[in-house]
């Protein structure tokens, strides 16, 4: 393979089914017209542009996420894994927290950055309304991620910041330093790729998820800071922070 030629996805599975799709997309398709490069083989060049070749990527790329979101219907095989699987969570002991409703007998937080964290772990557990927590670590609690799509249109794993539990609701957390949060595109497709996940588990008979309902939030430092200033709690942060999708298109929950 050449240097330009890494960045792109490597598909490693089903292999002939995914070239049939390809070149049905790139003969009726790719163009807005019939394209038939058999009557002039030199035409197979212009597959070879970088933008031609990006547009494919990330269009097969948002075929494939979406048949990952479909829909839960009929009956349903679930497996669980617990929190609890992961015995234990190592840390500095600089960068460790005494939190109390964790399994886990002290919370780390990042070395590099990660102040926020660190106030959002010291907010989030004295809350009366908070049941249990965890800080997720993405090299221990590998099963809680969700696929989504990189800016070069390539899968990757998406692992959120914390799992809180207040009443029936558990929340994924996403903790974002920056005011830009919520335009910025890889924020955005790991929004959608939560949020995708939270409906199919919401549409899990009750019995089967706990009778809990999922929800995903995003927060900001900015929005965490004015809540706290404002003597708010943990709940009133959560609930205004939870995004949610409305005709397509996704959405913040202000108090709704």
């Amino acid at each position: 393979r050449t240097a330009s030629a890494v960045k792109f996805p490597v598909l490693q599975v089903r292999q002939h089914l995914l070239a049939e799709f390809i070149d049905q997309y790139i003969r009726t398709r790719l163009f807005n017209e019939p394209f038939v490069p058999d009557e002039t083989p030199s035409a197979w060049r212009v597959l070879l542009v970088e933008p031609v070749v990006q547009h494919l990527i990330n269009h097969l790329s948002a075929v494939v996420l979406k048949y990952h979101e479909a829909k839960v219907s009929g009956s349903h095989d679930i497996s669980w894994q617990q929190l609890s699987s992961v015995s234990s969570i190592r840390g500095r002991e600089k960068y460790l927290i005494d939190a109390a409703k964790t399994i886990y007998t002290q919370t780390p937080y990042p070395s590099n950055k990660g102040e926020f964290e660190k106030k959002f772990i010291e907010f989030i557990y004295p809350d009366a309304k908070t049941v249990s927590f965890v800080k997720l670590i993405p090299s221990r609690h590998t099963f809680i991620s969700f696929k989504y799509q990189a800016e070069n249109g390539n899968f990757a794993p998406y692992y959120p910041d914390f799992l809180v539990r207040m009443g029936d609701a558990v929340y994924i957390v996403e903790t974002k330093a920056d005011r830009d949060a919520w335009s910025d595109l890889e924020v955005k497709n790991k929004k959608i790729a939560a949020l995708s996940w939270c409906e199919r588990m919401n549409a899990l008979p009750a019995e089967m998820r706990h009778n809990t309902v999922w929800r995903y939030a995003l927060v900001s430092e900015a929005t965490f800071h004015e809540f706290k200033n404002k003597g708010m709690d943990a709940h009133e942060l959560l609930e205004f922070c939870s995004v949610y999708r409305e005709g397509g298109a996704i959405q913040r929950d202000l108090f709704k």
